[in-house]
Order: C-alpha cells, then structure tokens, then sequence
C-alpha cells in the first residue's frame, strides 16, 4: 500500500503543481509539501468540503470526488476521500482536467500493487 506522504510527493511532482496538503474529515492540516499557508489552505479546504457536500445532497447527486476552486494565481483542486482529502495547487495556466486524470491513476488503486 502506497502511504499518504508517498502519494502527495508523487502529486507534487507532477508537471504545474506548486504544492499538496492532506487534511482529515475535520480540515486540520495532517500533511503539506511546499504549502507556505498549510492552516489557511486546510480551512479553505474544509469550507469547500463541506458547501460541497451540502450542495450535493441537496441536489440528491451526493458528495463530489472532486472539487475545482479558481483563485487569484492559482487553481485549488480538492480531492475528497472517506479519511482524508488532499488540496492540490496548481499554478494558472496548467490543465485542470490533465492534471485530475494523473492525480486519479496516482490514487487510484492499481491491480497487483
């Protein structure tokens, strides 16, 4: 089994990534690489999560895997597990859509490992 830090390094290496955080189910910060303002990230984090959930439940389509949030001078993906959930910056002329389809082959479990 790949470990949470492993999996964030490996995010981080990904081409336009500036930096990766996890947080738990509660947004306080577990992990960071290269995130200055880890705190203030995860309680974005935890604000997008949860508005996240609301607005899904009430649409009856469920809490979303993926959430996308456009800031100044960057780009926020946020990606929801049952445990954790892990904040991607990415700088703003990068691929969202790319950069969410190698995050997912990075996360996703993989027959046979």
């Amino acid at each position: 089994m790949i470990e949470e830090g492993d999996i964030l390094e490996r995010i981080k290496e990904i081409e336009g990534v500036k930096g990766v955080f996890s947080v738990d189910s509660d947004g306080a910060l577990l992990n960071s690489v290269s995130i200055p303002d880890a705190e203030e990230m995860a309680s974005l984090v935890a604000f997008i999560i949860t508005s996240g959930i609301n607005i899904g439940f009430s649409l009856g389509i469920g809490a979303p895997f993926f959430s996308i949030v456009e800031m100044n001078n960057a780009k926020l993906i946020v990606i929801t597990g049952e445990d954790i959930c892990i904040g991607v910056i990415i700088e703003p002329g990068t691929s969202m859509v790319k950069t969410v389809k190698i995050i997912q082959s990075l996360i996703t479990p993989q027959e046979g490992r």
